[in-house]
C-alpha cells in the first residue's frame, strides 16, 4: 500500500511526542551527551535550556519528515515522478545538517550557566 508514507507518519508521531517531552523542560534524560556527562559537566549547563533546544530540534525534524512523507505520498500515488524526489531529499538532508549545526552551536554557547 503506502508503506513509505506510513513509516514517515510513524516517525512524525515519535518526533512529536519527543519534542513535547523536551519542550516541557523534562527531557534532559533524552539528550545523550548530557545524560552521560559527569556531575561536574552537568553543572555547567542549564538542563531546561538544553531540553528545550532539543525539543525545538525534534519539532523541526517532525516538520522535515512530514514534508518528506508528503513527497513520498505523491510519488506512491503517481502524482509525482520518482526521479523528482531527489531534490526534496537533498533539501531534507541540507536542512537537517544545518539544524544540527545550529543546535550544537546553541547548546555549546547559550545553554551554559
Amino acid at each position: 500500500m503506502y508503506t513509505g508514507t506510513i513509516v514517515c507518519a510513524a516517525l512524525c508521531a515519535v518526533f512529536l511526542i519527543l519534542s513535547a517531552i523536551m519542550l516541557s523542560g523534562h527531557g534532559a534524560w533524552l539528550l545523550s551527551g548530557y545524560n552521560t556527562a559527569s556531575a561536574e559537566d552537568k553543572a555547567l549547563y542549564d538542563a531546561k535550556k538544553l531540553s528545550r533546544a532539543g525539543g525545538f530540534l525534534a519539532l523541526f525534524c517532525t516538520a522535515l519528515v512530514a514534508g518528506l512523507g508528503a513527497t513520498t505520498y505523491f510519488v506512491e500515488t503517481g502524482r509525482l515522478e520518482e526521479r523528482l524526489m531527489t531534490a526534496p531529499a537533498l533539501i531534507f538532508i541540507a536542512l537537517l545538517i544545518a539544524a544540527i549545526v545550529v543546535y550544537g552551536y546553541y547548546a555549546a554557547t547559550k545553554c551554559k550557566k
